[in-house]
């Protein structure tokens, strides 16, 4: 009796099981038992998909389109995906409730549309920045990537940054190149021939402390050059240096450059201070009431009249310099 009773509840166990792994695997309510090759080979009942088969004749994904909107909804989820805004002219991809992911988040922030003259003027029909002469491409409100970063910044459009190229004059037989401080104020104006436009037409020269324009350093392992050295061109560094004949740092036309050592550079230097009128040199003996005249070390005498000792100072420089620099 025992071993029958037992034999009894050990079939009883095997029906449930079948039962539930029925239940399990086709989602119906029957006590039929499948083997593992019917399940293996069943695929979903929707017509054109071969996906293995999940649940009650489907695959997981038209099974689960099946639990939450009753249908098959392939048709209608391949036209919502071709779905675009609904505002006019937009065209962008549909996001929600009609509208694009910007349109979307304007409903949501103001609820309403806002189309204002600046959005409506750059749809992707005009794409460039607003400000005039500029051809930037439009970033937002109008403005291109830079303006629209001056109008965060500043809260209006610069005329001129530290970025913007330096400004070219021309006149009839030489340029003028304007240069402007950090402030982008104008300080100062230097001379070139019209030839050498092209060689700093791509370069942005500023005014140095030394009284030279000078091109910007773009690289830190790139030296700065002096206007004067591009103009210029190539020359021995080492024994010879571009002296201005005017001394005039600015005016960097070729007819006014010429190459010298630095001794005769320093001599033309101080030649040039006496043609201006800034004699050196001359120095006032408050003991012996009289003027000395030197030149370096060299001394040329002392003088009563103050006259005589710039004759006396100049007559040097001129007999010194002759021959040397013309």
């Amino acid at each position: 009796m025992l071993a029958q009773s037992k034999s009894f509840q050990d079939g009883i166990q095997q029906s449930s099981y079948d039962f539930g792994i029925s239940i399990l695997r086709d989602g119906l309510f029957c006590a039929k038992s499948h083997s593992e090759a019917d399940i293996m080979t069943k695929i979903c009942k929707v017509d054109g998909c071969d996906t293995k088969h999940f649940c009650k004749g489907y695959c997981s994904k038209h099974h689960y389109q099946f639990k939450i909107h009753g249908r098959i909804m392939d048709d209608e989820y391949e036209k919502l995906k071709n779905r675009t805004c609904s505002v006019g002219g937009c065209g962008k991809k549909y996001f929600g409730k009609g509208y694009c992911n910007g349109h979307f988040l304007q409903i949501w922030k103001y609820g309403k549309i806002t189309n204002n003259k600046l959005r409506e003027r750059h749809l992707p029909d005009s794409p460039e920045c607003i400000v005039k002469g500029c051809e930037g491409k439009h970033r937002t409100k109008g403005y291109c990537n830079k303006h629209y970063k001056q109008y965060i910044k500043y809260g209006k459009i610069l005329e001129r940054t530290p970025y913007t190229p330096n400004k070219i004059i021309i006149h009839e037989d030489y340029a003028e190149i304007e240069l402007y401080n950090r402030k982008s104020e104008l300080v100062a104006c230097a001379k070139i021939d019209l030839e050498d436009i092209p060689k700093i037409k791509n370069k942005k020269l500023f005014l140095d402390k030394y009284g030279y324009a000078r091109e910007t350093r773009k690289k830190e392992n790139i030296q700065q050059k002096r206007l004067h050295q591009i103009i210029y061109g190539d020359y021995d560094k080492e024994k010879y240096e571009i002296d201005h004949k005017n001394a005039n740092k600015l005016d960097n036309q070729r007819c006014n450059l010429r190459l010298l050592t630095h001794k005769h550079n320093v001599w033309n230097r101080i030649r040039n201070d006496t043609l201006n009128g800034d004699i050196k040199g001359i120095f006032w003996l408050e003991k012996e009431k009289r003027w000395l005249v030197n030149f370096g070390r060299i001394r040329l005498g002392r003088f009563d009249n103050k006259d005589e000792a710039i004759s006396c100072r100049i007559n040097y420089e001129e007999k010194m310099f002759k021959g040397v620099l013309t």
